[in-house]
């Protein structure tokens, strides 16, 4: 790790653009984007049978290299179809995970320029692909949502009623955190700090208040993908924010949460062991090809 770690921190490299190679020099590179990662934020639900504006609140905790939990929760603020009813959205969960750290490329905006000819507008960017050091998870994902809502009064009735339903779930998880600050040649500093997590899950009609109840049957489950990104140095405040979309189990449809977020990446239990598979180089890219 630490061969690896200077080779990117090294007074001066070369990094691939898209005109030629250019020079840069790293200024920061933070190795660890915090283990306790929180934010708050509001949002809002549509799609599914029960729209609302909510305020929400996630939390992922590493605490060890191979294990992390996590929750979500959301309160409704405000009823964009008129039902009426009670609704909120939560979940709490765990993640078992092997870490790693390698190098990996990062593409960094360089410059942006538009211009209209005649009634069409037109827009050029230049990026640079700068080397990076990545800290990453993935392994296995469980938990359970809890969900009030509108749902179905029976198995062979259309009708709906409100209920709580638990909805237990289980897929695959994948998190990743990237520092660093690069002064590039001829545009001057470019800096990318991130950690996002996301997760795949099958999802499975639990107990619920209502006469809807498991059978068995492939209606009984349902899918999911959810993303949630931070933006910021470890320690400060950012911004960020989540996206979920799926399909409940039950008959129930399809659903969309997304939401903005204040955000903060904590250093608090100590996890960022990770190993490097990969050996350090002299250059930040290969030429490209005429």
């Amino acid at each position: 790790m630490l061969p690896l770690l200077i080779a990117l921190s090294a007074a001066q490299s070369s990094s691939t653009s898209t005109q030629g190679q250019i020079g840069y020099a790293v200024d920061d590179v933070q190795l660890n984007m915090g283990d306790l990662h929180l934010a708050a934020g509001a949002g809002v639900s549509i799609l599914g049978r029960d729209q609302r504006v909510f305020v929400s609140g996630t939390a992922l905790a590493e605490l060890a290299p191979w294990f992390s939990v996590h929750s979500m929760g959301t309160f409704a603020v405000a009823d964009l179809d008129d039902d009426g009813g009670q609704w909120f959205h939560a979940e709490a969960g765990v993640a078992f995970h092997g870490t790693k750290t390698q190098r990996s490329v990062e593409d960094v905006l360089l410059e942006q320029n538009s211009y209209t000819s005649g009634d069409t507008r037109y827009t050029n960017t230049n990026t640079a692909r700068m080397p990076v050091l990545e800290r990453s998870q993935v392994g296995l994902n469980a938990g359970a949502i809890v969900r009030q809502g509108r749902t179905r009064l029976g198995k062979e009735d259309s009708g709906l009623t409100q209920s709580t339903m638990l909805l237990p779930y289980a897929g695959v998880f994948f998190s990743s955190g990237v520092g660093q600050s690069a002064r590039i040649e001829g545009y001057g500093t470019r800096s990318v700090y991130r950690f996002m997590w996301v997760g795949a899950d099958v999802v499975y009609a639990g107990p619920s208040q209502s006469d809807v109840a498991p059978t068995g049957e492939l209606n009984d489950f349902g899918l999911r993908f959810h993303t949630n990104a931070s933006f910021g140095r470890p320690g400060t405040i950012g911004l960020g924010g989540r996206l979920e979309v799926g399909a409940l189990p039950g008959g129930l449809g399809g659903y969309l949460l997304a939401s903005g977020a204040v955000t903060t990446n904590l250093r608090v239990f100590g996890t960022r062991s990770g190993r490097s598979r990969s050996r350090p180089s002299s250059s930040g890219g290969k030429k490209p090809k005429k």
